[in-house]
């Protein structure tokens, strides 16, 4: 069984949906490692498509969609895949693919118990193809992301942010996390958590600049690492970044603030120079 070959024997004896909830729990910036897939699904059948994007709609998923197999779970779970597991062959990540497709239509579906949407970047102008896919789902966690505690509420999560390497550095990040962030706020929450490895720069970057600021270490976090089609955990250690819905950051609340300050002083003192210079002339 290929799905099952995948997770540890270890005496951890970690089941695939513990496997999946560590892995999808996290929020990514992929790495291009494969050759980029720009592949219209439609059954069996890829088109592939080589002519760059002119028009993207973000929206969430419709149910039709959240069916293993459907077009949007097959892209999400193969891009989350190769994000998160670095492949090394086509196979490997189609192994990987199959089991987080799974998954994902399980998470992200009208069946769950709990409030969740799976958000994608269409390109409409490239025969339907899926762009990009964030997850958001509401889930009993601390202000801290853990699943353990004392003040354990109901939370918004964001995870399994991924963009198409054809698609990326035209925002497209940006607008998929903040689709996920209206989506929460449409829920009545005012809050949105997530967690990124502490190593992964261009997404703690990503993050800090649309709002996110770290609230917490998971030092004892895992990841998984694949090689030769089997799954295994490694240690990692996981930022916790949480974004207030209702107010910006404190910090750059503080430098509007100064700038303001800074050009109120520029022209009150340009004006006083210029007033100067007028007085001298006239003497």
């Amino acid at each position: 069984d290929e799905q099952t070959s995948l997770y540890p024997t270890s005496a951890a004896r970690r089941t695939p949906q513990a496997m999946l909830a560590v892995l999808c729990a996290q929020a990514f910036v992929p790495r291009t490692v494969l050759p980029p897939r720009h592949a219209t699904w439609s059954g069996s059948h890829i088109s592939t498509r080589t002519r760059p994007p002119l028009a993207i709609l973000v929206r969430q998923a419709e149910d039709r969609e959240q069916i293993v197999g459907r077009s949007a779970f097959n892209w999400a779970a193969s891009v989350s895949a190769e994000s998160i597991f670095e492949p090394e062959s086509q196979q490997e990540l189609a192994v990987l693919a199959g089991a987080l497709s799974a998954d994902l239509s399980t998470r992200f579906s009208s069946r769950a118990r709990n409030k969740n949407a799976l958000i994608l970047a269409i390109d409409e102008d490239g025969g339907g193809d899926v762009a990009g896919c964030v997850g958001i789902e509401a889930c009993l966690l601390t202000p801290t992301a853990q699943a353990n505690g004392d003040t354990l509420e109901m939370r918004p999560l964001l995870s399994s942010l991924a963009v198409d390497s054809a698609y990326r550095r035209k925002g497209l990040a940006r607008r998929l996390c903040a689709q996920a962030e209206a989506t929460a706020r449409s829920w009545g929450y005012y809050e949105v958590l997530l967690k990124v490895e502490k190593g992964n720069k261009r997404a703690l970057n990503l993050y800090r600049k649309i709002g996110y600021r770290q609230v917490g270490i998971e030092a004892n976090g895992e990841k998984p690492d694949a090689t030769s089609g089997r799954l295994r955990f490694v240690p990692t250690t996981n930022i916790v970044m949480r974004k207030d819905l209702k107010l910006p950051p404190f910090d750059t609340v503080l430098t509007t603030a100064a700038l303001i300050l800074l050009a109120v002083y520029s022209v009150t003192h340009y004006l006083e120079l210029e007033s100067a210079l007028s007085d001298l002339v006239r003497v």
